[in-house]
C-alpha cells in the first residue's frame, strides 16, 4: 500500500549550515506510548528504545519560515496503528515545527499524469474549437478541483485566488482597454494601409514592412494584444491582393516576440 502524499514540490537541499529537520517513520512497540512524553524521548537514540526495527529515513530538510510544500511518497504496513511519522531537529535547541499531511490516496502515485492528461484535454478542446475556449478553460478548472477533491485537498477561496497571476492579468487587461479606445480611431487600420502604399505592390516589401510595424507595436504592446490587433488588418490586405495570409501571420509572430524582447511590458 502506498503512504501518506504530501502537497506536491520540490524540498529544500541538505545544507548543515541550516537548522535540518530528519523525519523517520518508526515503527514503535504496541501497548505503550511512554515516548510520546517529551522528557522521555526526544533524541534519535530515546526513540529507537521503544522501536521493533530500524526506522525508515524519509529525508532530510531544510527548515524556512516560508511554508513549504512536499511531496512524500513511503510504504507504510497494513495495519499502521504502532507506526509513526516522527520529525527530528539535528539542533540542541528545540524547534517549532507545524506539519499538516493527508493522504492523496491512489491518485497520489498517479496525479502528473492526470495532470497531463487534463492539459492535453483543453489543449485539445481549444486546437479543435469544439467549444469555446473560455469554455474549455472552464472545463479543464472543473477536472483540476474534482481531482483535488479525490485528493482531499480542496483549495480554500483565498488560496484560489492567491494561484491567479493578477500582475499579468491587469497588463492584458490595462492593454486591452487602451487598446479599444484607440481602435476606434482607426490608426491601426491606417498603419497596415501605409505599409500597403509604401510596399508598391511587391509582396517581399509588404511582409517586411507589416513585419517592422508587429514589431514597433509589440515593443509597446504586450505581444498577445498586437497580434490581435495586426492579424485582421494583415488578412484585409493579403485578401485584396489576393495572396496567402498565413505566411504573413508565422512572420508577424515570431516578430511580435522579437520586439516584445525590447522593452519590459
Amino acid at each position: 500500500d502506498h503512504g501518506d502524499h504530501g502537497d506536491h514540490g520540490d524540498h529544500a537541499e541538505f545544507d548543515e549550515t541550516k537548522i535540518v529537520l530528519q523525519l523517520f517513520l518508526f515503527k514503535m512497540q504496541p501497548g505503550t506510548d511512554v515516548w510520546k512524553d517529551p522528557h522521555v524521548a526526544s533524541t534519535y537514540a530515546d526513540f529507537m528504545q521503544f522501536a521493533t526495527e530500524e526506522p525508515e529515513l524519509i529525508g532530510n530538510y531544510s527548515m524556512l519560515q516560508e511554508e513549504q510544500a512536499l511531496l512524500l511518497e513511503f510504504e507504510i504496513a497494513e495495519d499502521p496503528h504502532d507506526q509513526y511519522f516522527i520529525a527530528l531537529s539535528l539542533q540542541e535547541e528545540p524547534q517549532a515545527v507545524a506539519i499538516a499531511m493527508h493522504s492523496l490516496g491512489s491518485t497520489g502515485p498517479i496525479q502528473v499524469g492526470i495532470a497531463a492528461v487534463i492539459m492535453t484535454i483543453v489543449f485539445g478542446l481549444i486546437m479543435t474549437e469544439v467549444l469555446h475556449r473560455t469554455m474549455a478553460a472552464m472545463i479543464g478548472a472543473s477536472m483540476c478541483m474534482i481531482t483535488l477533491g479525490i485528493q482531499n485537498r480542496v483549495p480554500s477561496l483565498s488560496k484560489t485566488v492567491a494561484w491567479m497571476d493578477h500582475g499579468t492579468l491587469g497588463l492584458l487587461w490595462g492593454m486591452m482597454l487602451i487598446v479599444g479606445i484607440t481602435m476606434r480611431t482607426g490608426v491601426f487600420e491606417w498603419t497596415g494601409v501605409l505599409a500597403c502604399k509604401l510596399s508598391g505592390g511587391d509582396k517581399t516589401r509588404l511582409l517586411l514592412l507589416l513585419c517592422m510595424v508587429t514589431a514597433v507595436l509589440s515593443a509597446f504592446l504586450d505581444n498577445v494584444t498586437t497580434i490581435l490587433l495586426i492579424a485582421p488588418v494583415t488578412c484585409k490586405l493579403c485578401k485584396l491582393v489576393n495572396i496567402d495570409p498565413r505566411p504573413f501571420l508565422i512572420c508577424e509572430a515570431i516578430f511580435s516576440n522579437v520586439g516584445g524582447t525590447a522593452t519590459m511590458i
